[in-house]
């Protein structure tokens, strides 16, 4: 669509060149006095316009500047509609002929200032071609000796510099169409470059989505959002309509963007290279320092702005070597070819910089960066690499969760049902929930041939698979248990359960409940069970796996009608949003429910470790 129109300008203005007069004779002096308009004054004192631009009015310096020019109009131009077009001029100006005022962009009154330049066109009142017509430009400049200015240039506003020229007014007004296309036709490749850098950006941050702790996703995301073509898109809208605020803020807010960019970058070095993070962590300090040196020399307009910016890439490139070091020793899959993305991009970046080349070349009518392409590759050999180790970490994901399917069945099985018949004589009501996909939770109950009911639950330290397989240690050794005795049973189960803890415990409460309604109760550091909303008194002993020769006491004491409930703390512990435990006096209250409803309630509270409630009650 643009090449069509591009085209088709370009056409019509061939058709019209006989109606455009370019303005190329221009000189310049500095200062500022309106009588410098007049078309008598006498300019042959002034030197020619900035030898570096010829076809443009672009000095190096700060302050007022006036350029004046004449030229000659052709017969045919009498009594036509006439137009003056003046090419992107930053910051403000005004345009005089033969004296008046025929034009302004920007403000000029408290203080100069301008939006965003663009090419602009301003009406003529008719002129005499039979004799020179005088033009004289009134122009407010703020800018350094580093050439900042060029820095603005944004491609989807970019716009062809050109010299003023005057003519009929349709044809003028077609030729800054035309420039404005071919600027934009242009620098095409600038902003594919940035589209695509969004795309890469977005994948990378479902990527972190996906994984949250994986935090290279996250700052590769970043760099991409913020290097290149694509931060320039981020400031764009102050480029539109005719906000002051566009020429001064939006060139900063670029270069803020684009030293973003280089910190994102080396932060996510440190995160594919964890050998050398401290190390690599320092060098993006150093150069965040260095950054805002940029922006602030930039901002105050220094001549030392030059000098910082080469500065940029020195830490740059260090990181990148530092990283390449250590990714060429790692085992990882593309380690490698992150570590080649990384060094050929910082150290084009620095060959570029010190040898002050000109990074862009045009092939046909667009403006190819070699920066943009670089970056582009090297993001796109990273974001490979990186969606490739996604897809493996995914596949061994799969595996993982195969595994805890297994586990959890095999749990299951383990807690489900106790031994023999049940439990005759009791109703025995359970309700489980892991905060993973594994518990460190156990409960069993078994029942004797005299009538009466073996009851344990117990906790082991951590969550997770290691916690679910101590769990099966102690379930396998309970399930071979040859006394029913409550303080044998923790002894025997204490002496199974050292050196299998890992450095952790197994906290544990064993109760023998007759068919007469007496318990013997025996505790290992366990939250002794509730009866009637009251906690059965029973001596807490050292947790199993601590101590080999830890011995535990048994105390007595009779059931009732009441139902006795055991829990593990994953009650009493849970926790909601304002850091509120659940809490022992709410467990207490609701002790007589049901298992179900005490467990339903402190899940809704706020679950951060396995619940397990258990209820037993004598059948009536």
């Amino acid at each position: 669509m643009r090449l069509a129109a591009g085209l088709l300008l370009f056409i019509a203005l061939a058709h019209a060149q006989n109606e455009i007069i370019p303005i190329t004779n221009w000189r310049e002096h500095l200062g500022d006095d309106l009588a410098w308009a007049r078309p008598e004054f006498d300019d042959s004192s002034w030197v020619p316009a900035h030898k570096q631009y010829p076809q443009v009015l672009w000095p190096d310096t700060s302050g007022w500047h006036w350029y004046r020019a004449s030229v000659m109009l052709p017969a045919e131009f009498e009594g036509t509609v006439l137009a003056i077009g003046i090419g992107p001029l930053d910051r403000a100006y005004e345009v005089y002929v033969e004296g008046r005022l025929v034009g302004r962009f920007g403000k000029m009154v408290p203080s100069p200032d301008g939006p965003v330049e663009r090419g602009m066109v301003f009406g003529l009142s008719p002129l005499r071609h039979t004799q020179p017509v005088h033009i004289a430009i009134r122009r407010w400049l703020v800018t350094n000796s580093d050439g900042w200015t060029e820095f603005k240039a944004l491609g989807v506003f970019a716009i062809e510099p050109h010299p003023p020229a005057i003519g009929r007014r349709t044809a003028i007004e077609l030729r800054e169409s035309l420039y404005t296309a071919n600027g934009r036709l242009a620098h095409l490749p600038w902003n594919l470059a940035g589209l695509l850098m969004f795309g890469m950006a977005s994948i990378s941050f479902l990527l972190y989505a996906t994984q949250g702790h994986r935090l290279e996703y996250l700052f590769l995301g970043l760099f991409c959002l913020c290097t290149e073509g694509c931060g320039g898109f981020l400031g764009f809208p102050l480029v539109l309509g005719d906000s002051m605020l566009g020429a001064s803020l939006y060139p900063k807010i670029i270069l803020v963007i684009s030293m973003s960019g280089w910190a994102w970058a080396m932060l996510f070095a440190a995160q594919v290279c964890p050998a050398h993070r401290r190390l690599i962590y320092v060098i993006a300090a150093a150069q965040s320092v260095v950054g805002f040196m940029n922006v602030w020399t930039f901002s105050v307009h220094l001549p030392s702005g030059f000098f910082w910016l080469m500065l940029l890439d020195v830490p740059a490139v260090l990181g990148a070597l530092v990283a390449t070091w250590g990714l060429a020793r790692d085992q990882k899959t593309g380690s490698i070819w992150i570590a080649v993305a990384l060094l050929t991009q910082y150290l084009g970046g620095l060959c570029f910089t010190l040898l002050n080349l000109d990074a862009s070349f045009y092939m046909g009518m667009l403006r190819v960066d070699i920066r943009s392409v670089a970056t582009l590759v090297c993001v796109s050999t990273i974001l490979t690499v990186l969606f490739l180790r996604f897809r493996k970490d995914q596949a061994k994901q799969a595996v993982m969760e195969q595994d805890f399917a297994a586990a959890r069945h095999v749990q299951q099985v383990l807690l489900g049902g106790g031994s023999g018949d049940g439990a005759p004589g009791f109703t025995v009501d359970v309700a489980y929930f892991p905060a993973r996909e594994v518990g460190g939770d156990f409960y069993q109950y078994i029942a004797g041939q005299d009538g009466s009911l073996l009851v344990v639950v117990g906790d082991v330290s951590g969550k997770g698979l290691d916690a679910a397989m101590l769990v099966a240690s102690v379930l396998g050794a309970l399930g071979n248990e040859p006394s029913r005795e409550p303080s044998v049973v923790l002894r025997n189960l204490n002496r199974a359960a050292m050196g299998k803890t890992r450095g952790g415990f197994v906290t544990c409460c064993c109760a023998l409940i007759h068919a007469d309604g007496r318990v013997d109760l025996a505790n290992a550091g366990h939250i002794p069970p509730y009866s009637g909303e009251a906690a059965l008194e029973v001596e807490s002993g050292l947790p199993l796996g601590i101590v080999s020769d830890a011995c535990y006491e048994t105390a007595s004491s009779q059931l009732g009608t009441q139902a006795l409930t055991f829990l593990s703390d994953g009650v009493v512990e849970a926790e909601n949003a304002q850091r509120e435990l659940f809490g022992f006096e709410r467990t207490r209250a609701m002790s007589s429910q049901p298992a179900q409803v005490i467990a339903e309630a402190a899940k809704a509270w706020g679950q951060n470790d396995d619940i397990t409630v258990v209820t037993v009650r004598r059948a009536q």
